[in-house]
């Protein structure tokens, strides 16, 4: 798989260029660009590129590369099939998020901003990523042949720290399987910069007893609640900065 250029940037910026919102903030293309269409063995799912201290990751959900074992094997969706990579294996021990360390640098790495800071209840959020592993229906040149993550949005409704080291985020909206391990990103208000808050996990499920003529047959239907779970940024970037150990992004 060939590292991604910088021109490919040049195609995609005009497909991005309308608002995603009413409320005209929308996802910009130095997100877009990141988000991966993941497999792992039975496993599919999203992750996204950060760059920490001048080296590349890949981000995703501890539960799409299950076990302990410190390498994995993960396929990439490129060029309209799925590409295996030998990849190793940063585990949190504190929160279900993995970073994964590529053989190569794999998306453009415009700057972005990691973290929460300036984030406020309320506030419109964007969640990223290929559920059922549908994705936007563009040309092989656009994005170097990577696919476009659908885009949803959310409201940022809690946080939840408790006891462990970085808060719970939780987002109210409708996630599907496949948006694991996908960003969740907002509008810093203060600089107007996409700034990426947290790792989207999964969704809260809600069980309802299913009724017969206003009797209780004993089943229960599983629903989907509306809240989504995401885990802080920080949790991956503690991992990255243990062992810094990514390729190299080259120099511009």
């Amino acid at each position: 798989m060939k590292c991604i250029v910088l021109r490919v940037l040049a195609l995609l910026l005009p497909l991005l260029s309308s608002p995603a919102s009413a409320g005209g903030e929308y996802v910009t293309a130095n997100v877009l660009c990141r988000v991966l269409a993941l497999r792992s063995g039975s496993q599919q799912g999203t992750g996204f590129t950060v760059e920490v201290e001048g080296r590349q990751y890949l981000v995703t959900a501890g539960h799409l590369v299950p076990g302990t074992n410190r390498l994995a094997e993960v396929a990439v969706f490129h060029a309209d099939k799925w590409e295996k990579l030998s990849m190793v294996v940063l585990r949190s021990a504190d929160a279900d998020v993995a970073v994964l360390v590529p053989p190569q640098v794999l998306t453009p790495t415009l700057k972005i901003v990691h973290g929460s800071e300036g984030a406020v209840l309320g506030q419109e959020v964007f969640f990223l990523g290929f559920p059922y592993m549908l994705s936007t229906d563009v040309p092989a040149n656009i994005n170097n042949g990577f696919p476009i993550p659908f885009i949803k949005k959310g409201t940022l409704s809690a946080w939840y720290k408790g006891q462990s080291p970085y808060q719970m985020i939780f987002v109210d909206g409708i996630n599907n399987p496949g948006f694991s391990g996908g960003p969740l990103v907002a509008v810093k208000s203060q600089t107007k910069e996409m700034m990426v808050m947290g790792v989207v996990i999964g969704y809260r499920s809600s069980s309802d007893s299913v009724m017969n003529n206003n009797l209780d047959t004993g089943l229960k239907s599983l629903g989907n609640s509306g809240i989504i779970i995401c885990y802080d940024i920080r949790y991956a970037l503690d991992e990255i900065r243990k062992q810094p150990c990514g390729p190299k992004v080259p120099e511009t």
